[in-house]
């Protein structure tokens, strides 16, 4: 096979990519996290009581009982629509490596910080960079592209965790997945 045929194949792969999902509403979170820790105790109470038979043996047939779970599936059934706005999912794809290099050369590492000084630029940066190059929002009607204020605004809601979630993902998809799929080929082919 001569390169250009290698390099046509290697043009029609797919488009790498990760999603993540991040939540803009700690609130909203938190309610949701109170009614599930009730709806497992409701669903412990339900068993306990199914699993008292009636002790009288004339005894008229129960009334129907609303189990306690339905009730509070019924309000985290009711919280759904704010639980859909607090989650916000957003895909990430590869840079190409010329970007990539040129985010890694633009942003030198930061003195006394360990990290930027194992992969010798600023981490943070980086990934913030690359993740505002490469992201998108995705919903139910597709990929929308965010406005430079619109990352701004969603960076300054997200928590610690969920930028690390982003940082990371955009990592892995540019530095540390190429990083183990050559491996993997030089290990494969016995060049090791």
């Amino acid at each position: 096979m001569d390169f250009d045929d290698v390099l046509a194949e290697a043009e029609q792969e797919p488009a790498t990519d990760v999603t993540v999902q991040v939540c803009v509403k700690p609130s909203v979170a938190k309610k949701m996290a109170v009614l599930l820790a009730r709806l497992d105790t409701a669903i412990a109470e339900d068993a306990r009581d199914s699993a008292i038979p009636e002790q009288r043996l004339a005894a008229p047939d129960p009334a129907p009982v609303t189990r306690r779970q339905d009730a509070v599936q019924a309000e985290i059934d009711d919280l759904q629509d704010e639980v859909d706005k607090s989650l916000i999912t957003l895909r990430f794809t590869r840079l190409d490596g010329e970007k990539w290099a040129d985010l890694t050369s633009a942003n030198p590492m930061r003195l006394g910080v360990a990290l930027d000084r194992h992969y010798g630029y600023n981490f943070d940066a980086v990934s913030v960079a690359a993740a505002q190059m490469s992201g998108v929002r995705v919903d139910e009607d597709g990929d929308h592209e965010l406005t430079d204020e619109q990352w701004e605004r969603l960076l300054k809601l997200l928590s610690g965790y969920d930028r690390k979630l982003i940082r990371d993902a955009v990592w892995t998809l540019n530095e540390y997945g190429p990083q183990q799929l050559v491996d993997a080929l030089v290990k494969g082919s016995g060049a090791a």
